[in-house]
């Protein structure tokens, strides 16, 4: 019982780094919205948890919040996050949030590391070294090509 109690504190938490990040992108000029099926395996097509544009832009986010050291992101919700930018035009974008660190870290698809299992490793040197912050990210002016 421990593990389902600590299960729906996680997904609790996710949640509300989803609209932490909602509420700074609107405060940023984007019309944001959080698509709340997302990652529930509820629907055959592509969704991303995030959704936002300003008329000019089009973005989309798989949120991943962590306390630890090393992210692990499964192919299936990188894929789903490229399949539906590439039918919506965004620019698809992982958003990582570690729990002892205020800020997100967006990190561009290409950029992604490939584990042997063909999943995603993400650690906190990658993010450091390849993530966008918010403010980079909005002042970003250069659209990130849909070429796969």
């Amino acid at each position: 019982m421990l593990f389902l109690f600590e299960g729906v504190f996680l997904i609790k938490k996710g949640i509300n780094v989803e609209r932490s990040l909602v509420k700074k992108l609107w405060e940023n000029g984007f019309a944001t919205i959080r698509v709340p099926a997302s990652g529930a395996g509820s629907s055959r097509y592509p969704m991303p948890d995030i959704i936002s544009g300003n008329g000019k832009r089009y973005l989309a986010f798989e949120v991943k919040y962590t306390s630890n050291k090393i992210l692990y992101v499964d192919k299936h919700d990188i894929n789903e996050l490229k399949d539906f930018s590439e039918i919506f035009g965004a620019e698809p974008y992982l958003a990582v949030k570690f729990n002892d660190d205020k800020k997100f870290y967006f990190l561009i698809i290409d950029d992604l590391i490939m584990t042997r299992s063909n999943n995603y490793k993400i650690t906190r040197e990658l993010t450091l070294e390849k993530g966008l912050t918010l403010d980079m990210l909005i002042k970003n002016s250069i659209k990130i090509p849909l070429n796969w």
